[in-house]
């Protein structure tokens, strides 16, 4: 029989309830009964889990893999992250406050059930009646560098919750992928983006000279330094990038100048590995 773990990080007050769980059934059934995106019935068949954010704070991203170790000892790692919508970028910056809506960020008490094949869940299990009304809608997306779902070939299966970004700034948990240090590179990048295309447009640049600043970050391949695991940062990047293009054409000058100047402004919220 195969081996499944969950390595949650309950001292950080996100407990990952497993299978194995007796609670589990009722708290994965409470997720697949939420309107939204829902699970299909293979989904809670194969190895699964139920964050909870207990921790008291929102979740403002996080990274999780499934790692699989066959028969013959190889192991095999699919990583997947939520870094991936403006929204994030604001809260990570200090620039604004995490907003109460359905899913770009997991409040606090909420849940979500974690499978191979992905994240699926809403917060609708805390927002209250009056909240619902002016609940926007996903402002994220889910990314991974594959995954692969084995029956039982595999000799042990682990689920392991690598990195969270909470409110405050805090990032925990083990951090394999090497987030951490990439996020922070990533929005300093969109600064120094943003800094220059201040200097350009105050120096008198034209429209095309400060595109050919902010268009690099909304390629495909990403920029030095971000590159290898860490590139599961990327998309806070191309959305910078998707959006200073798209303003640039569609802006006026004086509004463009203002866009830039806040996003070059310092980040307030400092991001923090635990003491």
């Amino acid at each position: 029989m195969r081996e499944v773990t969950y390595r949650g990080l309950a001292e950080f007050g996100l407990p990952l309830v497993g299978r194995d769980d007796p609670s589990f059934p009722v708290l994965a059934a409470e997720i697949k009964e939420l309107p939204g995106p829902r699970t299909r019935e293979s989904d809670v068949s194969e190895p699964a889990a139920v964050l909870a954010n207990d921790s008291g704070r929102a979740i403002v991203a996080l990274t999780y893999l499934w790692r699989s170790t066959g028969q013959d000892g190889r192991t095999h790692t699919s990583r997947f992250s939520s870094f991936g919508s403006s929204a994030q970028t604001e809260v990570l910056t200090g620039r604004s406050k995490v907003g109460r809506d359905l899913g770009t960020f997991i409040l606090p008490d909420s849940r979500r059930l974690i499978t191979q094949r992905g994240l699926f869940g809403s917060n609708l299990d805390v927002l209250t009646p009056e909240e619902l009304p002016r609940s926007r809608g996903y402002c994220g997306g889910w990314g991974g560098d594959g995954y692969r779902v084995n029956g039982e070939t595999d000799r042990s299966l682990e689920l392991v919750l690598d990195l969270v970004v909470l409110e405050d700034g805090l990032c925990v948990g083990p951090d394999e992928s090497g987030l951490f240090e990439a996020l922070n590179e990533s929005l300093d990048l969109q600064c120094a983006a943003a800094r220059e295309a201040v200097k350009a447009l105050q120096s008198g640049a034209s429209l095309g000279q400060v595109f050919e600043i902010v268009q690099p970050l909304a390629g495909r391949r990403p920029p030095q330094p971000v590159r290898g695991k860490a590139a599961h940062t990327m998309p806070l990047l191309m959305t910078f990038g998707s959006d200073a293009v798209h303003r640039l054409i569609n802006e006026s000058d004086s509004d463009l100048l203002a866009f830039f100047e806040r996003t070059a402004q310092p980040r307030s919220l400092e991001l923090r590995r635990p003491r």
